[in-house]
């Protein structure tokens, strides 16, 4: 099983060179995201780049104060800060530019942070 694990990480190694994540971060809670991070950091390939978009705490949907709100369908998401991104990637990649932006989409306007461009750092 090892084995496998190997050969299926050197071939993502060698193919993932611009992956994102695309409003997914917001569904992991603080305490798991530095390990989602070390595995998106494993996985990709040396010379790869990453973005990365996700509510920002500043983001009026959902309605509720704090970082954790809760989705008509009764998913609980963690909106995140600038900094909090910051500190949570820049171990890993060498943040090339991270922004609030805003996104127009078919019901309501979003206001989503975005980490763009990471490259991976070369001393992990």
């Amino acid at each position: 099983m090892l084995q496998i694990s190997l050969v299926i990480l050197k071939i993502s190694r060698s193919i993932l060179i611009f992956p994102y994540d695309w409003e997914l971060l917001h569904h992991i809670f603080p305490e798991k995201r530095q390990k989602y991070v070390e595995n998106v950091y494993k996985i990709l390939n040396p010379k790869a780049k990453y973005i990365s978009v996700s509510f920002s705490e500043k983001d009026p949907c959902f309605g509720g104060q704090g970082k954790y709100k809760e989705t008509p369908l009764g998913t609980v998401l963690y909106f995140s800060s600038e900094e909090e991104l910051k500190n949570l990637f820049e171990s890993y990649f060498n943040i090339i530019e991270l922004k609030t932006i805003d996104i127009e989409e078919t019901f309501t306007p979003y206001r989503k942070l975005c980490v763009y461009g990471a490259q991976m750092k070369n001393n992990k």
